[in-house]
């Protein structure tokens, strides 16, 4: 399949094994690199859920263009949004099951912002897309088991998609790959866009 800036050096300021499955997938060729910036000094107090994905997304591919001089950079960030509240990645285990807990049984919306950016100009293209999931409930003794296993680790809300369809009951509307952290048709659109302003 031919791509829009396939003639370009493309980075993806990731090192998520889901992230890089979906752009190896598509067809893509490119290297990793994993941000260099503490999520956690972030204030992002009060954003909306879809600007905080998308501002997160901006930090990274920020952090990742400092160091080139050349080349497109792809970052995404992915939160989740329920009950008027966003969750990213839960900060130990008693965390990943309070928000497993909450979920599970309850439709919530998966926002995944992405970053394109230009290493040698800064110029970007942001934007977002949503997705909404509904988690079948698991029992007491499968989630003890999940929680044990680290498996929630570095995951917003303590799950992706692409590790647990095969073992949990989840239902989505949208797009599926939005839910594993890289909206590919969304992606595939801005990157043509992308092109022809360069």
């Amino acid at each position: 399949m031919t791509h829009p800036l396939q003639h370009k050096r493309m980075i993806l300021a990731s090192t998520s094994p889901r992230r890089i499955d979906l752009l190896r997938e598509a067809g893509y060729s490119f290297e990793t690199r994993n941000p260099q910036f503490d999520e956690s000094a972030v204030k992002l107090d009060g954003l909306p859920a879809r600007h905080t994905a998308m501002t997160l997304a901006h930090l990274k591919a920020l952090s990742v263009a400092e160091e080139f001089d050349t080349g497109i950079i792809i970052a995404g960030d992915t939160l989740i949004e329920f009950a008027g509240e966003y969750m990213g990645k839960p900060k130990d285990a008693d965390d990943a099951r309070r928000m497993l807990t909450s979920l599970m049984g309850n439709k919530h919306d998966v926002i995944t912002g992405l970053s394109i950016m230009d290493a040698s100009d800064y110029h970007e293209r942001m934007l977002a897309d949503t997705a909404t999931v509904r988690i079948t409930p698991i029992d007491d003794d499968e989630l003890d088991a999940y929680i044990e296993s680290g498996a929630w680790e570095g995951k917003a809300g303590g799950y992706n998609v692409a590790d647990l369809e095969d073992k949990w009951q989840i239902h989505i509307k949208g797009d599926r790959t939005t839910v594993i952290g890289l909206p590919m048709a969304k992606l595939d659109e801005a990157l043509q866009k992308f092109a022809s302003e360069l």
